[in-house]
């Protein structure tokens, strides 16, 4: 995709139950979704995998991805950086700072935006990520799901809930779950189901707004 495109009109709902949401189809273009199914590489042995890159707000180049030093539950990988990865990420930090204003991020409590991230996340079959809010250094969250034979997202306004207790944003592929992250209030998890005929266990390719204080 071209620098110089303008990111296509989207069909969206905006709901505010249990809390403010943004569900968009075709969120990516199909150029894009591909090459990020490409890259896909997922560890068979870890619960969950992350393949990270982030760029700048505002500048065209990559930055340095610093994952955390032990982590516990996951295996972090860097993407491998490309002109297209670079085009994928500018075009999408124009439909996710679109989203903010969307979804009221005027006031972000003293929170700026600073650069864009990409993860592709993969929960092996069969696991699950309890529900939880984003660290508040995750402005906006989006979610761009890769397949509809898999759960989607599942929110709640408490972390008391039970999965099934909550709502279920659907798996589509290509559609997309925008918030912004709120404190004790933005409650998500996800399950993976076990498929044993699936190609790929649970993938979604998930953009931020990072940000700080």
């Amino acid at each position: 995709m071209l620098l110089n495109q303008k990111p296509q009109n989207r069909d969206f709902i905006v709901s505010q139950s249990p809390w403010e949401h943004l569900i968009q189809s075709d969120f990516l273009d199909m150029d894009d979704f591909n090459l990020l199914t490409s890259l896909i590489d997922y560890d068979p042995d870890c619960n969950k995998t992350i393949q990270c890159a982030k760029k700048p707000i505002g500048e065209h180049k990559f930055k340095n991805f610093n994952g955390p030093k032990n982590p516990t539950d996951a295996v972090f990988k860097e993407l491998p950086k490309s002109k297209e990865l670079l085009e994928l990420l500018s075009m999408v930090e124009i439909k996710l700072l679109d989203n903010l204003k969307l979804l009221g991020g005027d006031y972000l409590g003293g929170r700026e935006t600073q650069a864009i991230d990409v993860q592709v996340q993969t929960l092996i079959q069969d696991k699950k990520i309890d529900l939880h809010c984003d660290a508040l250094s995750k402005i906006l969250s989006t979610i761009v799901y890769t397949d509809s034979t898999d759960y989607g997202t599942f929110i709640s306004d408490n972390c008391y809930n039970h999965i099934d207790e909550c709502v279920e944003v659907d798996s589509i592929p290509n559609s997309a779950l925008s918030f912004i992250s709120i404190k004790d209030k933005t409650w998500h998890g996800y399950l993976s189901k076990n498929i044993n005929s699936v190609i790929k266990p649970r993938t979604t390719f998930n953009f931020f707004i990072r940000g700080s204080f």
